[in-house]
């Protein structure tokens, strides 16, 4: 069975629809190689959601709905050094209640 994805342009760059299931499984799981040309595409995924906040609000309120998917990404990005000490510092910050 073949499914078929929405395609669509925004500001000009192709965006597929990841509504599709099947079609979300399977761009994330390629987006999970590790070769280096992935490594580079997580990087300048992850550039452009830092960069836009509107984006950042999009991805959030998807995410929210979905603890497991909450706790992949976590523990995905808990693998990284350099996330580790960032998350590390923005839990410092939260303030402790008695």
């Amino acid at each position: 069975m073949t499914t078929k994805a929405r395609v669509g342009t925004r500001s000009g760059v192709p965006v597929v629809s990841l509504t599709n299931p099947r079609t979300a499984q399977i761009f994330f799981e390629n987006l999970g190689h590790t070769s280096k040309e992935r490594r580079e595409l997580r990087g300048d995924i992850f550039k452009q959601i830092s960069r836009n906040t509107k984006l950042q609000d999009e991805l959030l309120s998807v995410v929210a709905k979905h603890p497991a998917v909450q706790r992949r990404i976590l523990l995905e990005l808990a693998r990284d050094l350099q996330f580790r000490k960032r998350l590390l510092k923005v839990v410092g910050r939260i303030p402790k209640h008695t």
